[in-house]
């Protein structure tokens, strides 16, 4: 009997605990809102952000193009890696390489989906699209001229 006597103290004991607890857990939430709730409701505007790593590095930027907004993934060095942009008749990506040239791109413009692969300096090497009607196949030259068309 001396047992379940200590049994039933000791489970007391631990209800008494386990409700101050979660009367002091919902005290704390509520205060988190009320005080909280001026700071949830702001607005921040900016034009253009920076996500840093611990060392102040850039990695991440989101702004505001001019034909939309950009959102930049940065390598080490700080140059773009994957661009994603989205305007009003477009959404596009680009892959660039380590120095930040853009080597292949996809994209939807209007009703046309296409992908692009630049060579080291950038410049259009062939390009793949498909239009309303057919699809197309371009290669262009070093200077960005095209040079053959299928089909």
């Amino acid at each position: 009997m001396a047992g379940e006597m200590e049994r039933l103290g000791r489970l007391e004991a631990e209800n008494r605990w386990l409700r101050k607890a979660f009367v002091f857990l919902v005290f704390a939430l509520c205060a988190l809102l009320f005080f909280g709730a001026t700071r949830w409701n702001r607005e921040v505007v900016a034009e253009r952000f920076v996500l840093v790593d611990g060392k102040g590095n850039p990695k991440v930027t989101l702004s505001a193009g001019p034909l939309g907004p950009v959102l930049a993934f940065l390598g080490d060095n700080g140059r773009a890696r994957i661009v994603l942009v989205s305007g009003e008749d477009m959404a596009g990506i680009a892959f660039c390489d380590s120095q930040g040239v853009p080597r292949m791109g996809i994209a939807l413009v209007g009703s046309i989906a296409g992908i692009a692969f630049g060579d080291p300096k950038g410049i259009l090497r062939m390009g793949m699209a498909l239009t309303e009607k057919d699809p197309v196949i371009g290669f262009y030259d070093s200077q960005g001229n095209l040079i053959r068309q299928l089909p």
